[in-house]
């Protein structure tokens, strides 16, 4: 049973808009809520949220994507997959126009949930999320890059791997994948930090445009035409920072990798599809039978 704490049924404003997608049968929309209320919150925990004079006895859970700054003015960012037709988010989706945001009332009830572990206890953190499960994910990665470079806590290496279908997708994350870079690219030329981000789709028929904005967010100069197809990375300064690949990417062999920098300390923190988490538990599990 939930019980109500300090943020329970909060009145706030927020933002909405629609995200591309290529897709028919899956949409995405973000809903941003403006954080007047001091409102606080812990690496993968969620709230629900309710829209006034819609469906007043109905409520939805999401992850918090966006980063809790300590200063406490971050604004709180919600990922969002449409449900079926007659649903509320499907209705919101419906709602909203082709471009830029809409705004509206909203009613907060949370923070919930959480990680029972802090991150921070262990050398190695492994971060891996399919889909919107990157939601719960992004949050993490910011918590063990602050802490490795501050070195307040035992971490010395973070990984994130991220499956999504179609490159447009990355648009998603975008504004906290940029925040990351900026903050800790040292980490990432140190290889104390590395961010994969896997896509299945082929990329040789996506949207030349979004890509060529993705570099553009990570780099200083244009990046050159002969890369491979196989992998696609976004180039600061020549370095690769983040990288894209554009392949079927295999759990197995990428926990079998991560064996390499496993510490006597180590966590994975998943979030995605069950064939993902189930994929994921029985590949660590044979890790920790060596």
């Amino acid at each position: 049973m939930l019980r109500p704490n300090g943020g329970f049924l909060r009145p706030n404003k927020c933002r909405m808009r629609r995200f591309t997608s290529n897709n028919e049968k899956e949409h995405f929309f973000e809903i941003v809520v403006e954080n007047s209320n001091d409102f606080s919150w812990s690496p993968g925990q969620h709230l629900f949220v309710k829209i006034p004079g819609l469906r007043c006895l109905e409520s939805h859970p999401f992850s918090i994507l966006s980063i809790c700054e300590p200063r406490g003015d971050s604004d709180i960012k919600l990922l969002v997959k449409t449900g079926g037709l007659g649903g509320l988010t499907r209705y919101l989706y419906d709602k909203l126009p082709d471009t830029g945001y809409t705004e509206s009332n909203i009613y907060i009830d949370g923070p919930y949930g959480g990680c029972s572990r802090q991150t921070g206890s262990f050398e190695s953190v492994f971060l891996m999320a399919s889909g919107t499960g990157i939601s719960a994910i992004i949050p993490f990665l910011n918590e063990a890059c602050r802490e490795i470079k501050k070195g307040e806590s035992i971490t010395e290496y973070v990984q994130l791997d991220w499956f999504i279908r179609q490159s447009e997708n990355i648009e998603w994350i975008l504004p906290e994948l940029e925040t990351i870079v900026s903050h800790y690219s040292d980490l990432i030329l140190q290889s104390s930090a590395r961010v994969n981000i896997h896509v299945k789709e082929d990329m040789a028929s996506s949207d030349s445009e979004f890509m060529k904005h993705l570099r553009d967010s990570f780099s200083q100069s244009s990046s050159s035409e002969s890369e491979s197809k196989e992998e696609l990375s976004l180039k600061p300064a020549s370095t690769d920072l983040i990288t894209i690949v554009n392949a079927e990417s295999n759990v197995l062999d990428i926990i079998k990798d991560a064996g390499e920098k496993l510490r006597p300390r180590n966590v994975f923190v998943v979030s995605g599809s069950d064939s993902m988490k189930t994929q994921v538990s029985n590949s660590v599990a044979s890790l920790q039978a060596r």
